[in-house]
């Protein structure tokens, strides 16, 4: 579900809102959430939890018992508590406990045990409020943008806004700020700059309209000629799609999505080979990064720790591509890069060390990328060049056997033990697996389906520091509601 977010009747001290998933799971379960909250006596404390009390004085993250954070008593008004802390710049999650225990807490919406809360702090004095009658917490912080995104930037000029009615406004912007920080406060955008829109009544043409037939009904908004020619800068910061009223002030905005108007401003890119690529001893490395300011290859002599040995900033194209022509004697080295990018989930350029998503070669837990020219002898398995490919005349001869490449010889103890569970597994031709394989050709099979052969992060490939979960799930401790958050 996309949604996006009214401005209307907005306070200063707005209310932090989130948790979008279990608004919809109470929907969907039919049960109203509650608004009031006179099922529960006033409490003995109120605590503010969550990843910033170590920030905050507290011995760790996720303290209910902490008095750091906690809100006191607002004098002649029942029920309200508040409290204003210095907190670093940083994302941060925090919801609210009572009582110096995870029983009773509350996150975004004042659903109780509900999500974390996610706090975007400019480094400086916040001040939180909990008010106990609808168990909601607010912030003084002007509300940050771009969580949603309805918006749609499909060509250099058109934008579509799904779900949102133009009745409700009288004007639109597309609003950009180059380091990101856009906000709203007392209905004004704050931190960047508006390209007023045109309404299009008429919706999406009919090109448009059979390539995005998921857009069908949406708003449809044209951006002046100059800032059209400005597409390639805008898509490097921060997008807000505002509508506003009559009296300026804005009653919705959504973050937009970019992928059409990346493939219309930088088509020419697809006709580029990226990734790495061997002129003679040098490498060449491309990347495709349209929306990054700037990119540095870094090289170092291991797949793992160390300085780099060499770091050399990549050259822009018009299409979008970053790339560089190394030095003779890279080969076998390794290599990161660094690519400095407006970053919508945490609204703000951050710098990430990436490895190459065309990488032909990893170091262990795909830290690094590896330098490796596949094209040398040295590389190929023995009698490579002699094993002959199958002929298959038509797709339909094809019979496909699906094999995991774990679970082929994991449990087969007719494989070394080292081998097990690997594709070294597959050279031991008198295994039972192999053996077995063997026979299913005499029944028809004609192909074998390897999976997974991509690098899944999640695995760690060190068998040494594995944990092989044992599978008794009787045995586990259950997890007591709300004893740690959410």
């Amino acid at each position: 579900m996309i949604q996006q977010v009214s401005m209307r009747g907005h306070r200063r001290k707005a209310l932090i809102t989130a948790a979008i998933g279990t608004s919809i799971s109470a929907a969907l379960a039919g049960t109203a959430l509650p608004a009031i909250a006179a099922h529960t006596q006033l409490p003995s404390s109120v605590t503010l939890v969550g990843s910033l009390q170590d920030e905050l004085g507290c011995a760790g993250e996720w303290q209910a018992d902490c008095a750091a954070t906690r809100l006191q008593s607002v004098p002649g008004t029942e029920g309200l508590y508040q409290a204003t802390f210095d907190i670093p710049a940083g994302s941060y999650e925090v919801k609210t406990a009572l009582n110096d225990s995870w029983t009773e807490n509350y996150g975004a919406d004042g659903v109780a045990g509900g999500a974390n809360i996610v706090v975007q702090a400019p480094g400086g004095r916040v001040t939180f409020t909990y008010d106990h009658n609808t168990h909601r917490l607010s912030d003084d912080l002007p509300e940050s943008l771009g969580g949603a995104a309805a918006g749609h930037w499909l060509t250099s000029d058109m934008i579509a806004w799904k779900g949102f009615d133009p009745a409700q406004a009288t004007s639109f912007q597309l609003y950009t700020a180059e380091n990101g920080g856009l906000t709203v406060s007392d209905g004004k955008i704050l931190g960047g700059t508006g390209k007023e829109l045109s309404l299009m009544p008429s919706g999406l043409d009919g090109a448009l309209a059979g390539k995005y037939p998921h857009l069908a009904g949406s708003t449809v908004l044209r951006l002046p000629a100059e800032a059209a020619r400005e597409a390639r800068e805008l898509l490097k910061g921060q997008l807000i799609l505002a509508a506003h009223d009559a009296a300026g002030n804005a009653v919705a905005t959504t973050g937009v999505q970019i992928p059409g108007v990346l493939d219309e401003v930088y088509a020419s890119a697809a006709k580029r080979d990226l990734g790495l690529r061997w002129k003679g001893d040098r490498p060449e490395l491309s990347l495709w990064a349209p929306t990054a300011r700037n990119v540095t290859l870094h090289v170092y002599d291991n797949g793992s720790g160390g300085e780099p040995k060499a770091s050399v900033t990549m050259k822009d194209g018009r299409d979008g591509v970053w790339s560089v022509l190394g030095d003779k004697g890279w080969e076998g080295d390794y290599y990161l890069f660094e690519v400095e990018v407006f970053v919508p989930e945490t609204g703000k350029v951050e710098k990430n060390f990436v490895t190459d998503p065309y990488s032909v070669g990893l170091s262990t837990n795909s830290e690094r990328s590896l330098l490796l020219n596949l094209a040398d002898p040295a590389l190929a398995p023995a009698d490579w060049e002699k094993i002959a490919k199958p002929v298959v005349e038509k797709p339909e001869d094809l019979s496909i056997y699906e094999l995991h490449v774990r679970d082929f010889s994991i449990t087969d103890e007719t494989v070394p033990s080292t081998d097990r569970g690997t594709y070294k597994a597959f050279t031991h031709q008198g295994s039972d697996g192999m053996r077995h394989l063997q026979e299913m050709t005499k029944s028809g099979i004609n192909a074998v389906h390897l999976l997974p052969v991509n690098d899944i992060a999640t695995i760690e490939e060190r068998r040494e520091l594995r944990q092989e979960p044992q599978c008794d799930l009787p045995a586990l401790p259950r997890t007591a509601k709300n004893s740690r958050p959410a």
